[in-house]
């Protein structure tokens, strides 16, 4: 698995930049599993082997 900070998760999906994810993040607009997001929180990915 990798893991990568939430802000560089929605930036690479297309959503925004990482300051507009920070944005996002700090507006209480993310959520993670049902949590609000924090900067910094971090998201696993699983890779295809």
């Amino acid at each position: 698995m990798i893991i990568i900070r939430i802000n560089k998760y929605i930036s690479e999906a297309g959503k925004a930049s990482r300051r507009g994810a920070d944005k996002l993040i700090t507006e209480g607009r993310v959520t993670i599993n049902g949590k609000r997001a924090q900067i910094g929180d971090q998201v696993e990915l699983e890779t295809m082997s």
